[in-house]
């Protein structure tokens, strides 16, 4: 994933679509740095010419610039019954009881989750659960 620094420094590069500090932090702290949606982030606002409020506010709509990742997110996470209840017991606030299973492993290696500092399973970014949040 990428860094903040890595992230100002991809800004710079795209030209700035990104305009103060601020918003380069709140697209840091929504998509985590994950590599696809930071690309996808910052051609969208850089192309569309569009600020980062109206971004930020659809980007986990059915129609927003992340529609197609997360729909198959969500198709991948509604095919296993296992994995599905697996993110629901991290929606639900129960990670610590959430059991280190398959399904913990299977959302571990597709990226959708890391390991917070106590070791607790929780969402890579905040787009993909909240995006989860709506659809499960």
């Amino acid at each position: 994933d990428f860094s903040l620094t890595q992230l100002l420094d991809l800004n710079r590069r795209y030209g700035g679509p990104l305009s103060s500090h601020v918003e380069v932090e709140s697209l840091h702290a929504l998509i985590g740095g994950q590599p696809y949606l930071t690309r996808r982030a910052l051609d969208v606002i850089s192309k569309k010419n569009i600020n980062f409020a109206e971004f930020a506010a659809h980007a986990v709509s059915d129609a927003g610039p992340f529609a197609d990742h997360l729909k198959r997110l969500l198709v991948s996470v509604c095919s296993m019954p296992q994995v599905s209840e697996f993110v629901q017991l991290i929606l639900a606030g129960q990670a610590q009881s959430a059991p280190k299973n398959d399904a913990f492993y299977r959302l571990l290696a597709a990226g959708v989750l890391k390991l917070d500092l106590d070791g607790s399973p929780v969402f890579r970014c905040r787009v993909y659960e909240d995006f989860l949040k709506v659809h499960l």
